[in-house]
């Protein structure tokens, strides 16, 4: 792999744009690779890599790719404060590895905003103690780590956006995280195609949020549930939707999911109540209403 890296990397003078600060690189060229190095100066701040992927099998430029770009990656950006990391294939072990070398070299030490694919417990404990860390987009591993340093968790981090497989999984992120943001997404893919969707796993969905997250602190918040059902299962009462309720200072709202909210006035009124600053309201919005109105 030395000898590989060394393949690529160029002399200092060699950057076709020496002062470039910004790069979205979205090859679908083999042929490309080896001069991407030339777009690669040591003044980039912002670097997307939208690396390809392949069906399994496919003798791919993909195999070769990953290592080369998280490679140069590490020796030639010394300065990335933004980083997107997209179309690994994030089952190898060997590319999240790879991808850990990347974050915890000095090149990533200032990052401020990274949108990667499904990350491992190695990779999530890193970015739990990078302190710089402000705005963080990942996949959930199927096992939290509970190992996470209780003197420094995500210190600073202030926009979260995460995919998650249980709720179980959500609760344990939130509670081991310790988070005062600005503004989560949480989007939840449940396996329960055999039974109806239990209203437990909204309720815990809900208690896990408000517990984990500063109430007064978030002003935004977009929730996704979604199973294998395709029709509305259930109905939204008072208290399933309490928790969320104590987020008083919400300006953007967004839930989507198989439920339905239970539409009357005295349920209407509680919500104005709660969320006085609401600017942009969103429910369900793929899949509709589909039951009638109580709100006279």
């Amino acid at each position: 792999m030395a000898t590989l890296l060394m393949k690529y990397l160029p002399h200092p003078s060699h950057h076709l744009f020496p002062k470039l600060q910004s790069l979205i690189w979205q090859s679908q060229e083999p042929s490309d690779l080896p001069f991407v190095h030339l777009f690669l100066p040591p003044s980039l701040r912002s670097l997307q890599l939208c690396l390809r992927d392949y069906p399994d099998g496919f003798q791919a430029p993909n195999q070769f790719e990953a290592p080369v770009m998280l490679l140069l990656l590490e020796y030639q950006c010394i300065m990335l404060t933004q980083l997107y990391i997209g179309g690994l294939r994030w089952e190898d072990d060997g590319n999240l590895a790879l991808v850990l070398q990347a974050l915890k070299s000095p090149s990533c030490q200032q990052l401020q905003s990274l949108k990667i694919g499904l990350v491992d417990e190695s990779i999530l404990s890193h970015l739990a103690q990078l302190p710089t860390l402000k705005d963080l987009s990942i996949e959930l591993p199927d096992s939290i780590p509970t190992s996470i340093s209780s003197n420094n968790r995500f210190t600073n981090l202030r926009t979260l956006s995460f995919v998650a497989r249980n709720v179980g999984d959500v609760f344990l992120f939130l509670r081991s995280a310790q988070l005062s943001l600005k503004s989560i997404k949480i989007t939840l893919f449940e396996k329960t195609r055999s039974t109806p969707l239990p209203l437990s796993s909204l309720q815990q969905l809900f208690s896990s949020i408000s517990n984990g997250l500063c109430h007064s602190s978030l002003t935004q918040m977009e929730i996704n549930h979604w199973t294998g059902h395709r029709h509305l299962d259930i109905t939204l009462d008072n208290a399933i939707l309490q928790p969320l309720l104590l987020f008083s200072n919400l300006k953007q709202l967004r839930l989507d999911g198989l439920f339905s909210l239970n539409r009357n006035d005295s349920y209407l009124t509680e919500l104005v109540n709660a969320w006085p600053r609401i600017e942009k309201l969103v429910i369900n919005h793929h899949v509709g209403w589909q039951r009638p109105s109580g709100i006279n």
